[in-house]
C-alpha cells in the first residue's frame, strides 16, 4: 500500500507497529495454503517487509 496510496499515512508510528507484526509470521507459511490464487504469500510478505524497511531507513525513496 505504501506505493499505491499517499505514503505518509503508511509511514506513521502506528502503521510501523502494525507492519512490524509481519516479522512474527514470515515463515509460518499458514497463509500460503489459504491463498485462493496460489500466490507465494510468505515470499511476497518478506519482499514487501524488506521494501518497507528500506523506505523507513531512507535507502529507498518514494
Amino acid at each position: 500500500m505504501v506505493r499505491r496510496a499517499p505514503s505518509q499515512n503508511w509511514l506513521s508510528e502506528s502503521w510501523q507497529n502494525e507492519m512490524a507484526k509481519i516479522e512474527q509470521c514470515l515463515h509460518c507459511n499458514q497463509c500460503a495454503s489459504k491463498c485462493p490464487y496460489k500466490l507465494d504469500t510468505p515470499s511476497l510478505l518478506e519482499k514487501n517487509w524488506e521494501d518497507y524497511q528500506n523506505i523507513l531507513s531512507g535507502k529507498t525513496k518514494l
